[in-house]
C-alpha cells in the first residue's frame, strides 16, 4: 500500500475526517498547533508529551506504524500552527493543500467510499460498502480528478449525441439505462469500484 493510501485511511481512523465544527478551529480564536489539536482529537490535554500522543494514536490506528509515520511525515503531530477552518476536515484539507506539491514523478489519488445501510424484506439488516481508488498519471498526464469527473461527463455527452439517452431536461443518473452503460465504459478506462456486503444479524 502506498504512503498516500496509508495517510488517507489513517486520517479516517485518527478522527480527522469530521465535518462538524470544532471549538479549537474558530477562525477568530487563538492559534492552535497540530500537536494541541491532535491531543484534543484523542481526548488528551494539549500538554501531553509527543511520545504519549504517538502511542495513543498508534493504538487508534490499529497499531499500524506505517499509518502513524505517514501522519508524522505530514507534520500533523508537530508544533506547526494549524490553519483554522472551522472543522477538522476543512482544516486538514487546507493544511494538505499548502503542504503537498507534486514533484515530476508524483501523481494524485482519488479515494471514494460509500457505506449504505439496508434492510431486506425478511428483516435482515446489512451494510453495502462501495470503494473506488483511482490514480492519476505523472509527467503531465490526466489527474485522477480529471478522469473521475471528465470521463463520466464525456461518456454521457456522447450517449446523448448518439441518441442513446433520450430523456429530456435534468436527468438524475439513478436508472439502469443511464448508469449501467456509463459504469461499463468507465471500466474500460480503468475506473472500477469494488463492493462488499456485510450482514449484521
Amino acid at each position: 500500500m502506498g504512503k498516500s493510501l496509508y495517510a488517507a485511511t489513517g486520517f479516517v481512523q485518527a478522527g480527522l475526517v469530521d465535518e462538524r465544527q470544532h471549538p479549537m478551529l474558530n477562525e477568530g480564536g487563538p492559534d492552535v498547533t497540530w500537536h494541541e489539536l491532535m491531543c484534543s482529537v484523542v481526548g488528551q490535554s494539549k500538554k501531553t508529551p509527543s511520545s504519549t500522543l504517538e502511542s495513543i494514536l498508534l493504538e487508534r490506528l490499529g497499531n499500524d506504524q506505517d499509518k502513524l509515520d505517514a501522519i508524522i511525515d505530514l507534520d500533523l503531530l508537530s508544533d506547526q500552527v494549524a490553519p483554522k477552518k472551522g472543522s477538522l476536515l476543512d482544516t486538514l484539507s487546507a493544511h494538505l493543500q499548502a503542504r503537498l506539491t507534486y514533484e515530476n514523478n508524483e501523481r494524485d489519488l482519488v479515494i471514494l467510499r460509500h457505506t449504505i445501510g439496508f434492510e431486506e424484506s425478511n428483516g435482515r439488516k446489512g451494510t453495502e460498502e462501495i470503494n473506488l481508488t483511482v490514480y492519476g498519471k505523472s509527467y503531465g498526464g490526466l489527474s485522477s480528478m480529471a478522469k473521475c469527473v471528465g470521463y463520466p461527463a464525456a461518456i454521457a455527452t456522447k450517449m446523448i449525441l448518439e441518441g442513446e439517452l433520450v430523456n429530456k431536461g435534468v436527468v438524475i443518473p439513478l436508472s439502469k439505462d443511464v448508469y449501467h452503460p456509463i459504469l461499463n465504459r468507465l471500466k474500460a478506462e480503468g475506473i472500477r469500484a469494488t463492493s462488499k456486503t456485510k450482514y449484521h444479524n
